[in-house]
């Protein structure tokens, strides 16, 4: 994992995230169902902004690619970078990190349910609901 601090507002730091188990289980999704987003299969999903995006193939260090990956983190704060790795943000390196474990452990959740079949999806207006419910009572996703 690389983690970047940024002279940007927003997001001030960046984690690069090509574990071997990450990017393998999350390259099965794209492969299984030549998906375009991690779906929400838990509320914690809410944390990185909504469902999860994977950004179109690139060479790495290209401007192809980082206008691919800005594209896909337009307003969340994590994305799949197809046949690469993944990538998260944050005010911070320790929440950037954070973000990219929450990543991991949601595409490693989805991987293991589909075993079973198709996974129960949370709609946006649940993840709403969920968000609405952790402010009402601070409870931080």
């Amino acid at each position: 994992m690389t983690l970047v601090p940024s002279n940007r507002r927003d997001p001030r730091a960046l984690a690069d995230d090509r574990s071997a188990p990450g990017c393998c289980g999350k390259e099965r999704l794209r492969e299984e169902r030549r998906i375009n987003r991690l779906p929400s299969v838990h509320y914690a999903i809410g944390a990185l902004g909504g469902p999860v995006r994977v950004a179109p193939y690139a060479t790495f260090g290209s401007r192809e690619l980082a206008a691919n990956v800005l594209a896909a983190t337009r307003d969340r704060r994590a994305a799949i970078m197809r046949n690469h790795g993944t990538v998260a943000t944050g005010a911070t390196v320790a929440e950037a990190l954070s973000n990219a474990e929450k990543l991991e452990w949601l595409a490693e959740l989805y991987l293991r349910s589909r075993v079973a079949g198709e996974p129960s999806v949370l709609s946006l207006a649940d993840l709403a609901t969920v968000a609405e419910a952790a402010r009402t009572v601070g409870y931080r996703l």
